[in-house]
């Protein structure tokens, strides 16, 4: 589903729902993107419409301070992530295999560290996966899934490493993403004011995947089985 259909499914649920500030945010958008649409002369495609997004967000970002700036860095963080998934989604169509998960997490952990708060500047993030094409369909929840679980920590432990891997699992197009942080089961994280809404959302993304999200309190890990296409099997037997 294009974006901009996904914006009017959303309008017709915000109405239904009565949800009046949700519908005027979305209304807003979408009037921002047929703005932008006459002024080049198309409609837009979902790249272009994510540019709409971040300027929005841009806009209203302008001038805020302390928790409000930071939210609004959060909710840019997510765009960042959908954007990046695009860009791979798009260059790699011609190929017809899925897109490298790799190189959506790579560019995804870079994006997050160049925007991380001042107070988490020095946090690392190293990867270690095997060659894997995916799907649009399961990179959106995994890049929003990473995007969650690394600003978690730049929370928690700012000057400490997440371990991102995938390796294969035990059954055939399946492979087991891993995402480590040694003081996401520490009691300041556990503890965090937002870790509940936090789980939530990581459950729900999960769910996406079809899959359970496992979570090893002891060693700071989330685990949760993926879907890679046919064509990772073949790279990782050559």
């Amino acid at each position: 589903m294009l974006l901009r259909d996904q914006i009017n499914a959303d309008i017709a649920s915000a109405m239904k729902g009565k949800d009046v500030i949700r519908l005027s945010a979305l209304r807003m958008l979408k009037a921002a993107i047929m703005n932008k649409g006459v002024e080049k002369g198309h409609d837009l495609d979902d790249q272009e419409v994510l540019q709409v997004v971040a300027s929005l967000i841009n806009l209203h970002a302008r001038g805020t301070e302390g928790e409000v700036a930071a939210a609004y860095a959060s909710i840019q963080r997510r765009v960042d992530a959908l954007a990046v998934v695009h860009r791979n989604h798009y260059a790699e169509l011609e190929e017809n295999r899925g897109v490298a998960l790799r190189s959506i997490v790579a560019e995804l952990t870079a994006n997050l560290r160049a925007t991380a708060p001042a107070h988490a500047q020095h946090l690392g993030i190293t990867l270690d996966m095997i060659p894997a094409f995916i799907t649009q369909d399961v990179a959106v929840p995994v890049a929003f899934l990473v995007t969650e679980i690394v600003e978690l920590v730049m929370i928690c432990d700012p000057n400490g490493i997440v371990a991102i891997s995938l390796a294969p699992a035990n059954a055939p197009g399946r492979a087991i993403l891993t995402i480590e942080s040694r003081r996401l089961g520490e009691d300041m994280c556990e503890r965090h004011p937002g870790r509940a809404r936090f789980e939530r959302i990581v459950t729900g993304l999960a769910r996406q995947l079809r899959s359970h999200l496992d979570y090893d309190g002891a060693a700071g890990r989330y685990q949760v089985e993926i879907a890679i296409t046919a064509d990772s099997l073949a790279a990782k037997k050559s």
